[in-house]
C-alpha cells in the first residue's frame, strides 16, 4: 500500500515556469521520470500530472495523474511493476511550486490501493537546458499515500513530502495569482 505512496503524486511535464502571465487558472502539466519514495524504499518511477483550479487554488481542482512504480528487491520480485491513476480533487500553485491531491481511481501491482487518496508536491525550475552553461536545475517532485483525498490543498510551502530531483523530464507549474 505505502508502496505506492509516493508514486501517485509525482507528476512532470515540458514547459517553463509561468507565474501570473497567461491563463488566470492554476494548473501543473507534465510527465516524468524520477524516484519515488515508499516505505518499502526508493525505487524509479514515472509519473503523470495534468491538472487544474481556478486562480484562488486550494479549493478544487480537476484533471488525472498516473504513476508507474518500478519496484524489486529486496521487497519485491525483480521487474515488479506497480501502476495507480485517478482523478485531481484540488490543486494550489503558488509561484513555482504546486500541491495537488487526488483519488486512485485505478491500481495494478502487487498491492491494491484503489480508494485511497495521494497527495503531490511538484516544484518547477524552468525548462531543462535553457540556461547557458548546462540549463536550470532539474524539477522536483515528491508526494505519499493518504486515506482520503484532499478537497482543499494548503499552500505548498506547509507540505513536507520529501522531493526528487525529475530525471528525465519537466514540470509546467502556473501560479493564476
Amino acid at each position: 500500500m505505502a508502496l505506492i505512496a509516493f508514486a501517485a503524486l509525482t507528476g512532470v511535464a515540458s514547459a517553463t515556469h509561468s507565474n501570473g502571465t497567461g491563463p488566470d487558472k492554476d494548473f501543473t502539466n507534465g510527465e516524468a521520470m524520477a524516484p519515488i519514495a515508499t516505505p518499502f524504499g526508493v525505487f524509479p518511477g514515472q509519473q503523470h500530472v495534468n491538472g487544474q483550479n481556478t486562480a484562488a487554488g486550494g479549493v478544487g481542482g480537476q484533471g488525472h495523474f498516473w504513476t508507474t512504480i518500478f519496484a524489486g528487491p529486496p521487497i519485491f520480485a525483480p521487474g515488479t511493476v506497480e501502476t495507480l491513476s485517478g482523478d485531481i480533487t484540488c490543486l494550489n500553485a503558488v509561484a513555482n511550486q504546486e500541491v495537488d491531491s487526488g483519488l486512485i481511481t485505478d491500481s495494478t501491482g502487487p498491492i491494491n490501493v484503489t480508494g485511497l487518496g495521494v497527495i503531490g508536491k511538484h516544484v518547477d525550475n524552468g525548462e531543462p537546458g535553457s540556461v547557458q552553461g548546462g540549463g536550470s536545475p532539474p524539477d522536483l517532485a515528491g508526494g505519499s499515500l493518504l486515506p482520503a483525498p484532499l478537497a482543499a490543498c494548503p499552500p505548498p510551502a506547509f507540505v513536507g513530502v520529501p522531493l526528487f530531483p525529475v530525471d528525465q523530464g519537466n514540470f509546467v507549474v502556473h501560479d493564476g495569482i
